[in-house]
């Protein structure tokens, strides 16, 4: 078995990996999840994510999104999300 204590990521019995937050906000808009009665979904998730790169409009979020996934993968519900967030934040 390696020693997986010298590896960056890797724990014992477990896989750890550390993205970027830019990252890990284009996989939450990609998935778009709704709350539902058992879970949160990803709103939450992507407005913190938002908040934390200063992001101020629709676009910027759709650069960090299409810097990981071409448009064509990009479903309506994750423009809805984004549009319906950015106005939400924009609100207050």
């Amino acid at each position: 078995m390696p020693d997986c204590s010298r590896q960056p990521g890797l724990m014992r019995r477990r896989f750890r990996l550390w993205t970027g937050a830019s990252y890990l906000l284009a996989m939450k808009c990609m998935a778009a999840r709704a709350a539902d009665a058992e879970t949160a979904g990803d709103k939450s998730d992507i407005m913190v994510l938002i908040k934390n790169l200063g992001l101020k409009t629709e676009e910027e979020v759709m650069e960090k999104v299409t810097r990981f996934f071409t448009v064509e993968r990009i479903l309506p519900k994750t423009q809805f999300m984004i549009h319906e967030i950015m106005t939400e934040l924009r609100q207050g």
